[in-house]
């Protein structure tokens, strides 16, 4: 890095192996030449070209230089492995976009980008989720053009960038909104609610302010039970074959329906007592023909856009059944939670632990042991009793 005075300027001079050639800005001071001289080799020494620098080296061609709304469109479109929560959320990222290019989008641009999610308010999450997939979507770009060298804007900024300062917290108040924070979900059965569930599902009222209760369903009371005594993801039962399920061996088979990048996950998962009584219960009164185990529930189809109504109406009929058996604040992912909790403390006649650690993220379909910290909810009982013979 050099500095030199020309005229009544100060010219910046930054030579790097990552620069195609050298660059020259000229700066009305030397303290501006060498703030910002200090903060462009900080970034290369990250191995980070900031966008503003190589679109002076090397100006994008005609045509290279694409709407953002566009490059989004084509993320969603063109790129085989996007996964199911980056084609829905695209919808929502294009929206905060008008007629910016991807040469407009540079640090500043990101940093102000953020802070106006931050001051709208969004919950930390949201944000993260918005700003990751921008961020996604930017490598896939940069990938295809080739420019390697380029930095990714949208992971440049610092830890914490999801949550308001104090400043801005204030401001926010100020405005009479309400400050968005992300929420840890810890819900889980309450003693009772299992049977208050089940009992709704028998068609029973429990509601007095009610004039009916739901009617008997069968079908769904056997996808709850599934749902609670496997851990599987509720599409993943839904979508059961019979020939997934072998009642005779104990274990039912998994297609798996979610991946990074979509990449399925196939697993059996044991099956407790009860529920091989359920199942074959179950089995025994559907017509012989019929290969679906929630035939009424599923269509059979695999359209992605048709499972999606799938489990949003199954997610609502649940939740009705939540509502009616006095559940306040369950809801159906809860119950995963409430799963990985009782295989955690399933134990074996002479009283020892019947699952490893690495056998819980196995049958949960997990790619790495920490989701286990984010689905054990563990109550102050839960762990009295784990230690009670201590």
């Amino acid at each position: 890095m050099n500095i030199q005075q020309r005229g009544n300027g100060f010219q910046l001079r930054v030579i790097n192996p990552l620069l195609p050639k050298a660059f020259f800005h000229t700066f009305g001071s030397r303290i501006e030449a060498e703030s910002y001289g200090n903060l462009l080799k900080a970034q290369l020494a990250r191995g980070a070209v900031p966008r503003e620098v190589f679109d002076k080296l090397s100006p994008p061609k005609r045509g290279s230089d694409p709407l953002v709304t566009g490059l989004l469109t084509s993320y969603k479109t063109g790129n085989a492995s996007i996964s199911r929560t980056d084609t829905k959320d695209s919808g929502y990222v294009a929206r905060e976009f008008a007629a910016e290019r991807i040469s407009d989008i540079d640090y500043d641009f990101v940093e102000a980008f953020a802070k106006r999610l931050r001051m709208r308010p969004m919950t930390p999450s949201t944000i993260r989720a918005r700003i990751g997939l921008l961020g996604r979507v930017w490598d896939w770009h940069l990938g295809r053009s080739g420019a390697k060298s380029i930095s990714n804007p949208w992971r440049m900024l610092p830890a914490g960038y999801s949550v308001a300062n104090e400043k801005e917290q204030e401001e926010i108040i100020r405005s009479g909104k309400e400050i968005k924070r992300d929420q840890h979900r810890d819900r889980r059965l309450e003693p009772g609610e299992e049977d208050r569930i089940e009992r709704v599902l028998d068609g029973e009222k429990l509601l007095e302010d009610r004039e009916r209760g739901l009617p008997a369903n069968p079908e769904l009371k056997v996808l709850f039970r599934c749902l609670l005594h496997t851990g599987a993801r509720m599409r993943e039962i839904y979508m059961l074959r019979r020939s997934q399920v072998d009642t005779a061996s104990a274990y039912v088979r998994l297609a798996g329906t979610k991946g990074h990048r979509g990449a399925l996950k196939p697993r059996k998962v044991p099956l407790r007592k009860a529920l091989v009584a359920t199942l074959n219960s179950w089995l025994a009164q559907l017509p012989a023909k019929e290969d679906r185990l929630f035939p009424t529930l599923w269509s059979g189809t695999e359209d992605k856009d048709e499972l999606e109504g799938v489990s949003n109406r199954v997610s609502q009929q649940l939740s009705a059944v939540y509502d009616h058996a006095i559940c306040p604040g369950l809801r159906t992912h809860d119950i995963r939670h409430e799963a990985t909790c009782r295989w955690v403390m399933l134990k074996t006649p002479d009283g020892m632990y019947a699952l490893s650690e690495q056998a819980v993220v196995k049958l949960m379909g997990w790619s790495s042991p920490a989701m286990i910290s984010r689905y054990l909810s563990l109550r102050g009982e839960d762990l009295a009793a784990m230690i009670s013979d201590l």
